[in-house]
């Protein structure tokens, strides 16, 4: 929004316009989260990538470079003067779109590569990022973790189909909140999920899960 002109740089600090909330109670009064994998995917270094021992420890070398103190900030904020400013308590602030030169707005989608948050410097909070972090600590209280997350390899319906469930499942809950379903809408989804493999998967994925035990 601030981006594109809708808000300007003094109200998204002042946490304006754009709000944070976090879960909402369901008829019984129950409140849950739904937490993530706690990961977005992997780094592979391929054979074809690194040929020799020395390709390897060159891969592995720089690996290591993002995610020292220098690498992971660049990876998270950009580059100091550029798309942040250090401000004197040792926290950043960002630069406004418009101040960036061309060519040095993408920084999102960088932090993939980063895997130690503790060496990030905080971005100095507004009351926005301020309201995020205690929605986040809520939420920790109250996820409902996914047993099956460390088998999902052992179940080969979900390997193949995991990706058309999944959004079966995001553009049900998407439509029902949007009002372009109803409840029977929401219930015909997820009858629709269960047909076209997830009832295979749940048995492949409750067989794995039973074996682990």
């Amino acid at each position: 929004m601030r981006d594109n002109g809708l808000m300007t740089q003094e109200a998204w600090e002042r946490g304006e316009l754009v709000g944070v909330m976090g879960s909402v109670a369901n008829s019984r009064g129950q409140m849950f989260s739904r937490p993530t994998t706690g990961h977005a995917g992997y780094v592979a270094i391929s054979t074809s990538g690194a040929r020799t021992l020395q390709d390897l420890h060159y891969h592995l070398t720089f690996m290591n470079y993002l995610n020292d103190p220098v690498g992971v900030n660049l990876l998270n904020w950009g580059t100091e003067g550029i798309n942040h400013r250090r401000n004197p308590d040792g926290t950043l602030s960002s630069i406004a779109a418009a101040e960036i030169p061309n060519g040095w707005h993408i920084t999102a989608g960088w932090n993939q590569f980063r895997m130690l948050e503790h060496n990030s410097f905080i971005m100095s909070p507004n009351a926005y990022q301020a309201r995020h972090l205690v929605v986040y600590q809520e939420n920790i209280a109250i996820a409902v973790h996914d047993p099956t997350l460390p088998l999902a390899m052992m179940a080969p319906t979900w390997i193949q189909r995991s990706s058309s469930l999944d959004q079966i499942i995001d553009d049900a809950v998407i439509n029902f909140i949007l009002g372009r379903i109803d409840q029977a809408g929401f219930r015909a989804q997820i009858a629709r999920w269960y047909n076209e493999g997830g009832q295979t998967a749940l048995a492949e994925l409750q067989a794995a899960y039973d074996a682990s035990r």
